[in-house]
Formats: structure tokens, C-alpha cells, sequence
């Protein structure tokens, strides 16, 4: 991922972001709309420390074939350079079922300007 694509985020020090509209990192844009809920991420500007864990996002998506309502995906970002970040994952970890997204979202930050569901591209 292009550090540009995520530098708002890292800017924030690590208080969590939901990202929507053109603050979604392009290699998310493969994700049906159907299925995304949310995109939350955090993360920290470290411009030396390369192969550091600069960042994180959890995504949320609609599980209709589990018996919880959502899943969550973890993916780790990490500097490479000074342009390029590399993103691994997804992870699953003990939040991968829940039923609704954790209270410790409510009333973040919002970044990006949000399509309307007609156009939405993820």
C-alpha cells in the first residue's frame, strides 16, 4: 500500500479512525459492497523504523452463512520505505465472531468523504 493511502491514520497517534469513501486503502476496493460493514484502523507516523508495526485495520463484514452477525478481519501494516507500506493479513483473532462491532468505536473519527450506497466503491 501506498504510504499516502494511510498517512491520515498515522498522523492520529494511535486513536482509531473509521475510514469510508476515499480513505479506504485501494487494495480493499476488492471487497464486495454487499459484504463490507465497516473499516476501522490506528496507527503511528515512524518514518525510520522500517519493517516496524506502523498500523492497523479491522474489517467488519456482514456473515450471513455463520451464526453471528459480523466477522472481523485484522490486517498489520508495516513501513518498508519511505512511500510504501506492506500490509499482512488477514488475521482472525478473538473478536473474528461478534454479533456487533466493540463500544470502544462509538463516536470516532470519521475519515474520508462517503459515497452514497448508489455509487459506493469499496
Amino acid at each position: 500500500m501506498r504510504r499516502d493511502e494511510f498517512i491520515e491514520v498515522q498522523m492520529r497517534n494511535w486513536a482509531p479512525v473509521e475510514l469510508t469513501g476515499n480513505a479506504i486503502p485501494r487494495f480493499l476496493s476488492r471487497m464486495p459492497v454487499e459484504t463490507v460493514f465497516r473499516f476501522l484502523a490506528s496507527g503511528q507516523h515512524l518514518a525510520a523504523n522500517y519493517g516496524s508495526l506502523v498500523g492497523g485495520i479491522d474489517v467488519y463484514r456482514h456473515a450471513p452463512d455463520d451464526p453471528v452477525s459480523l466477522n472481523k478481519d485484522w490486517y498489520a501494516v508495516r513501513a518498508l520505505d519511505e512511500s510504501t507500506l506492506d500490509v499482512q493479513g488477514p488475521f482472525k483473532d478473538d473478536e473474528h465472531w461478534v454479533d456487533e462491532v466493540p463500544q470502544r468505536y462509538a463516536g470516532v473519527e470519521v475519515l474520508g468523504i462517503p459515497t452514497t450506497s448508489s455509487q459506493q466503491k469499496v
